[in-house]
């Protein structure tokens, strides 16, 4: 019999409505507990998703009415490195953020100017030695 080894990747949306930063930081130590030591063979990996709100999305009706906070891009990149420095160095990060369409995008507006997001968060990673 074959043992095949498979790497398991978590994914974790930061910005929920109602969760707060220690509530993010909770999940992200849960998570990391999950991660094989060392020497395992198997990986494990993260993606840290930024909340989108799109139009037309259950989600868009729930943020027009009872709003909630938006990270701006400074507070998300902070969040994000605080983050990382929780997780194990044999993690994997498969994703520190992402973006959603455009054309449907109503929150965080700055997510639509990937440029200037992965400048952002290439700085931010660098002033922290995380990179």
């Amino acid at each position: 019999m074959l043992a095949r080894k498979i790497g398991v990747i978590t994914h974790l949306i930061l910005g929920l409505p109602g969760e707060s930063n220690e509530d993010i930081y909770k999940s992200v130590k849960y998570v990391a507990k999950l991660a094989p030591d060392s020497d395992s063979a198997v990986m494990y990996g993260i993606k840290l998703q930024l909340l989108h709100i799109l139009r037309g999305t259950d989600l868009e009706t729930y943020y027009s009415e009872k709003p909630f906070h938006i990270y701006s891009l400074d507070e998300y990149a902070e969040l994000v490195c605080n983050c990382i420095e929780l997780l194990p160095e044999n993690v994997i990060l498969h994703r520190i953020t992402g973006d959603g369409p455009k054309s449907l995008l109503i929150e965080p507006k700055w997510s639509g100017n990937k440029k200037v997001v992965l400048n952002t968060m290439n700085k931010a990673l660098r002033d922290r030695n995380l990179v």
